[in-house]
């Protein structure tokens, strides 16, 4: 009898554990605020740095993933950003003056891992 109830006991643990782990992902708009590390790698090289999406539709990029300059320019690490019909990212970098946008194709929305098509390879976002 003991053996019994111990393994169901262990069934009824596993079976627990195991649902907490499923997640269903919020709309990709919700899921993305939040602090994120990325990881792109390119040619054997790999790239790693934070990134800060903000309910506001602000973010922050401390590393090098989403700052960019124009015409060897100040370095831009803040942006805007938005999401175009669940599918794409859009990055705007300037504000109101002069400002470019670039939309990045969304591959994958789960609870912990948001990739994008980063260009010519694909950039992973995990929640810290």
């Amino acid at each position: 009898m003991k053996t019994i109830l111990k393994s169901s006991l262990l069934i009824c643990f596993l079976i627990i554990v195991s649902c907490k782990k499923d997640c269903t992902p919020p709309p990709i708009e919700q899921n993305i605020v939040g602090n994120w590390n990325a990881v792109v790698s390119f040619n054997g090289t790999t790239k790693a740095g934070g990134v800060m999406f903000h309910a506001d539709h602000t973010g922050y990029s401390p590393g090098e993933i989403f700052e960019s300059s124009v015409n060897g320019g100040p370095v831009m690490k803040d942006f805007e950003w938005s999401i175009e019909g669940d599918t794409s990212l859009g990055i705007k970098y300037g504000g109101t003056g002069a400002s470019f946008t670039f939309f990045y194709k969304i591959l994958k929305n789960s609870c912990d891992n948001i990739k994008v098509d980063y260009f010519v390879t694909d950039l992973n976002l995990y929640r810290n």
